[in-house]
């Protein structure tokens, strides 16, 4: 990017400047059951609240910590196991 004439307009030079697009959040899944991301585009899924009692699976694969922001590839999955059940949105990046 840069600026024209010194006006402090951006210009794309690569391109169009675009936001990410809306995405539909998924009901909570039921327990230990993976939800795919099938938005078409990466996500980050917050996760928030409930009681989770382990770590959350990312693509069958342990985070590690059991809420928060995950960052969600298209087409990755993701799992929660919990005792009463969270929150959570997903944000297209």
């Amino acid at each position: 990017m840069s600026t024209s004439g010194g006006s402090g307009v951006l210009v794309s030079t690569g391109g169009l400047l675009t936001s990410p697009p809306a995405v539909a959040t998924p009901a909570v899944p039921a327990i230990g059951t993976a939800v795919t991301n099938t938005t078409g585009v990466d996500v980050i899924a917050y996760v928030a609240g409930g009681v989770l009692t382990g770590a959350t699976l990312i693509g069958g694969t342990s985070s590690g910590i059991d809420g928060g922001a995950f960052y969600l590839p298209h087409g990755e999955t993701i799992t929660l196991t919990y005792t009463t059940a969270p929150s959570w949105s997903w944000l297209a990046v």
